[in-house]
């Protein structure tokens, strides 16, 4: 093969993994409907430009792995044009532990730390601790409300998890209070998240 004809096959490649990756790509661009960093969204445009807000599927895995990312929604982002070509272009801004974060706070249910280790560093599984990850999120506490919300769910289900053992809370409620007033640390709501999706495969 000349080195051009290696370029074209190369390119062919590409191109059908793309053609492949699109229909993924965009039912999770419709799906999410809106900025997973800034928030904003062809509905809701914040006072952008309207090409601002055009929304596009972002990559977290970079170099020799992007391809491989395409249609593996632990390893994506959806983003505006404006993130996705300003501030997340700057990898010393937006290391890959804080891209990581930022999906399991928007998508806990698609954040996947062993798989995305899996597809980029396979012989290097411990890469990204989920420490680097929890480091990147606020040290506050979800509600009942704020589980239900995430899991599409109602609240009496997270409840449920709650008593039941199998999402571990701490009770906050005040002394003297008759009701507890749980509270559930983001290590754990991740922890369960994995779980639940393990247990859905079974």
């Amino acid at each position: 093969f000349t080195k051009d004809s290696r370029v074209k096959q190369k390119s062919i490649t590409r191109k059908n993994r793309e053609a492949e990756a699109k229909p993924f790509r965009d039912k999770l661009v419709a799906d999410v409907g809106e900025c997973e960093n800034c928030g904003c969204s062809p509905t809701n445009r914040q006072g952008r430009m309207s090409d601002l807000v055009r929304l596009a599927v972002h990559e977290i895995a970079s170099g020799t792995h992007r391809q491989k990312a395409l249609d593996k929604p632990y390893a994506v982002l959806v983003l505006c044009w404006a993130c996705n070509s300003g501030p997340f272009q700057d990898r010393s801004e937006w290391p890959e532990s804080k891209q990581l974060a930022l999906l399991a706070r928007s998508r806990p249910k698609d954040f996947d730390l062993a798989a995305y280790l899996e597809l980029t560093s396979p012989n290097a599984p411990r890469r990204i601790e989920i420490q680097e990850i929890l480091d990147w999120m606020e040290e506050d506490y979800l509600t009942k409300q704020d589980i239900a919300e995430r899991m599409q769910v109602d609240r009496r289900a997270v409840n449920n998890w709650i008593t039941d053992g199998k999402l571990p809370a701490i009770d906050c409620r005040t002394v003297g209070a008759t009701k507890p007033l749980y509270r559930v640390a983001w290590s754990d709501y991740l922890d369960f998240c994995q779980f639940r999706r393990v247990a859905d495969k079974s």
